[in-house]
């Protein structure tokens, strides 16, 4: 389990059912079943999990690959299959093909 701070002071944490550090890079942390919680400044939550992912704690970078999901405050959903998060900067990119489902319905 990894707990921080981004830079607004928004509180993160991040769990894996297994975690193992990078042969050689003990900073370098692989993920199996990784999850993630966010909570912003105004009260919304954003959550995460993935089939695996790697963790590069010094860079606060979270890098996630297979059946990743991204939850905003329980309304909004974004489906991928890879995706980079930015822990310190509360950001997350994709290249991979993205499903988003909300209240108002899809977009692909």
């Amino acid at each position: 389990q990894f707990e921080s701070r981004d830079e607004k002071g928004q509180p993160y944490k991040i769990t894996a059912e297994q975690a193992k550090q990078a042969p050689g890079n003990e900073k370098l942390i692989f993920l199996t079943k990784p999850s993630g919680n966010l909570l912003m400044n105004e009260g919304k939550t954003v959550a995460l999990q993935a089939i695996e992912g790697e963790f590069a704690q010094d860079e606060r970078q979270l890098l996630l690959h297979g059946d990743v999901r991204l939850f905003y405050d329980d309304v909004y959903q974004l489906s991928t299959e890879q995706l980079h998060v930015d822990l310190m900067n509360s950001t997350a990119q994709t290249d991979t093909k993205v499903h988003v489902r909300g209240p108002d319905g899809t977009i692909d």
